[in-house]
């Protein structure tokens, strides 16, 4: 999704003109979390799976079994008659302007997230990165990381720190940083 940046242009007629920020924009990008030890040791379903880096398929059908005729990746296998999908497997198939597989690094999800927006912040632009999902589903893996894989909170202060050393003499910065997270819990 792109969207542009307005700001109203100051002789009182209401009219709008754009910033010249015309790369602002939103992005919805999905990081899917390796299997923990239990779902490998009791065999849990896969309910997520990356088909590239832009589609992943919510409820896949078995690897042997075909799909739809949705989009194939590699050789189709032919078959005689339509499987018609069942309750059991969706076979849904959802577009991200990005999609991590389990094997993402911090470091990928970083660049291919938050290192874009540090250029806007130093224009001045508010800018915020949030990540949304179930319990369980690695959204504070990927935001904090820990002390030897750190997350993208780390790598975007390493980066805003560093873009501003680079640009100490040009201008002064002044950093606000919140971070919240919200958790639901049943006691």
């Amino acid at each position: 999704m792109m969207a542009k940046m307005y700001r109203r242009d100051g002789d009182g007629d209401g009219n709008c003109e754009e910033t010249g920020h015309s790369n602002s924009r939103m992005k919805v990008v999905v990081r899917i979390r390796p299997e923990t030890e239990t779902e490998l040791r009791t065999g849990y379903p896969i309910v997520v799976k990356a088909v590239d880096d832009h589609v992943l398929v919510f409820d896949p059908q078995p690897d042997n079994t075909p799909s739809m005729g949705h989009c194939c990746v590699g050789e189709a296998k032919p078959f005689k008659k339509p499987i018609l999908p069942s309750k059991k497997h969706k076979d849904l198939r959802l577009g991200f302007n990005r999609v991590f597989d389990a094997t993402g690094t911090q470091m990928e999800v970083f660049e291919h997230t938050t290192k874009d927006v540090i250029s806007d912040l130093l224009d001045g632009i508010n800018c915020s990165v949030f990540s949304y999902g179930a319990t369980g589903a690695g959204k504070t893996h990927t935001m904090l990381g820990d002390s030897s894989n750190p997350g993208v909170m780390f790598y975007t202060m390493l980066e805003l720190y560093t873009k501003i050393y680079e640009h100490r003499d040009e201008k002064t910065c002044e950093v606000g940083v919140s971070y919240l997270e919200v958790c639901f819990l049943f006691v």
